[in-house]
């Protein structure tokens, strides 16, 4: 195995040919995955998730991305690495202006369908690959419903409520659903009990 380290990045090459980077911001938690693929879609799924949010409002973009990274350090661990939680927050108070405020500038449109499809390429992935679980899909639909319901909240403290839906709005739960049904196995509540896997 070897390793280099520049400031918060380390790249490690395994044994097995793969590299890993590895991203370690604040506090203690790796803020990237266990292959490059993964952290470059994830990276570019954040960043433009982070751009959508600042382009709807600069003092909105730092509310959501600091309670988004606080959330996400508070609870470190509980998702596994990366920062799906954080992007899929960030995702969520895009999705609410994009899908009930009709908000389509190019900005928010291509974050909400790069989340959307990072979202639905993960769980499609996990079953090209015989439901081999790769991905924590609790931390994508709960990033997201925090999102929505932060976007909601900031627009209710400053009057901002008036909806006006997109023509497929019914994409916002339809993301949620497929993302809760596909972790619907690793809750323990559906477990077997003698089922020792995650």
């Amino acid at each position: 195995m070897e390793k280099k380290r520049i400031m918060f990045f380390e790249r490690i090459k395994q044994l097995d040919g793969n590299t890993q980077t590895i991203f370690i911001p604040i506090n203690g938690r790796n803020w990237g995955y266990g292959k490059d693929y993964m952290t470059i879609s994830s990276w570019t799924i954040w960043f433009l998730n982070t751009v959508g949010n600042f382009y709807i409002g600069i003092p909105e973009g730092f509310v959501v991305f600091i309670v988004a990274t606080v959330a996400d350090e508070l609870v470190r661990g509980r998702w596994g690495n990366g920062v799906s939680f954080l992007h899929n927050y960030q995702a969520g108070f895009n999705m609410y202006h994009y899908f009930l405020k009709n908000e389509f500038d190019w900005p928010i449109f291509l974050a909400v369908w790069a989340e959307i499809a990072g979202d639905w390429g993960a769980v499609i992935e996990e079953l090209i690959r015989n439901n081999h679980l790769m991905y924590s899909h609790t931390a994508h639909f709960q990033g997201i419903i925090y999102g929505v319901f932060t976007a909601f909240l900031i627009d209710y403290i400053t009057n901002k409520l008036k909806f006006k839906r997109h023509r497929i709005w019914w994409m916002l739960p339809l993301t949620i659903g497929i993302l809760f049904t596909k972790e619907l196995p690793k809750l323990s509540l559906f477990k077997d009990v003698s089922d020792q896997g995650y």
